[in-house]
């Protein structure tokens, strides 16, 4: 009967052991990743839309196996060449953002974890030109202030193919709160490399009128 006990102890103890590794490499936080994104505006009154850009990278850090630490630094750039209430406009403008963050996570089935993300974010806008009715004039510099949070939830279709999808909420800052929607996928190109893809709306509401953005963006990620 002792005997019998031992043996379920240890079976119950190497099952435990077995999720936990899969678990950690299944979804590992350990990694740096660079990523290039385009993004598209439709805000009221502006016609075409408004184009943006931003390329940037990033670093994750496992300080527990169920936290994580991350710093992000983008390059951003803006450009719109058309009419605003029916007023030609032109304008390009760049910046820079630096995102400071930590990630609670844990698994909530073999293949499938549930995670918590909060992050800071400081941006930064050069001075630029823009032209209204033909007329020039000079924007200044400035700076902004922003914090996001979301839930999201990754799940392995097999060990070297996972999906992720998110929600959450952008506060703070000059502009409008924003709520914000993600899905994306993962694809391990051999132990240490995976390729990434990612889809994203985010809508943002300012009296009676609602703006959009969507965006697509493709990241590398390597993990050491």
């Amino acid at each position: 009967m002792r005997n019998s006990w031992l043996v379920g102890v240890l079976v119950v103890g190497v099952c435990v052991l077995c999720r936990s590794a899969v678990a950690d490499e299944l979804f590992r936080y350990n990694y740096v990743e660079a990523g290039y994104g385009k993004v598209t505006d439709d805000v009221k009154g502006f016609s075409p839309k408004i184009d943006g850009s931003d390329y940037g990278i990033l670093g994750s850090y496992a300080v527990h196996e169920l936290v994580a630490i991350t710093i992000q630094y983008t390059k951003l750039k803006t450009s719109f060449n058309g009419n605003f209430s029916g007023t030609p406009v032109s304008l390009t403008s760049n910046g820079n953002a630096l995102t400071v963050g930590v990630t609670l996570h844990k698994m909530i089935s073999d293949n499938t974890e549930l995670g918590l993300d909060l992050a800071r974010d400081h941006i930064s806008y050069d001075a630029y030109t823009m032209t209204v009715a033909g007329t020039p004039s000079t924007v200044p510099s400035s700076t902004d202030n922003t914090n996001d949070f979301g839930i999201r939830v990754r799940t392995a279709i097999v060990p070297e193919f996972r999906l992720l999808a998110s929600a959450g909420r952008t506060t703070g800052g000059s502009n409008a709160a924003s709520t914000n929607y993600d899905i994306g996928a993962e694809y391990e190109l051999g132990k240490d490399f995976s390729l990434g893809v990612d889809y994203g709306l985010s809508t943002s509401s300012t009296g009676s009128s609602t703006d959009y953005a969507r965006g697509f963006s493709i990241s590398g990620r390597y993990y050491y």
